[in-house]
């Protein structure tokens, strides 16, 4: 496998950019049997995932804005082919809130 720090950072710029600019599009990302905690609670599946990535913050039926602000990045080759694990570390904040 090519450099995983440097696929990572690719990784990172488009699935971050996607969820600033159009996270119903997040799905991409995603495969069947992916798993997401977020605020202690596990989902699963792409439907499940979009549908919780597209709903933060959103009270009038719009969405939020989001902003990003990653501080750790830990890429692990996986056992599966042509995988990678990350863990990534940040803050978020919500319609300018506080992260």
């Amino acid at each position: 496998m090519s450099d995983p720090k440097a696929i990572a950072q690719k990784f990172c710029h488009a699935y971050f950019g996607v969820m600033q600019t159009d996270r119903s599009k997040v799905g991409t990302f995603y495969r069947e049997n992916s798993k997401m905690t977020f605020m202690g609670k596990e989902f699963t599946g792409v439907s499940a995932i979009v549908q919780r990535l597209t709903q933060l913050g959103s009270t009038t039926g719009t969405p939020a804005q989001v902003k990003y602000q990653i501080t750790k990045c830990d890429v692990q080759v996986s056992k599966a082919p042509n995988s990678l694990v990350l863990l990534l570390v940040g803050q978020l904040s919500i319609d300018g809130a506080p992260p």
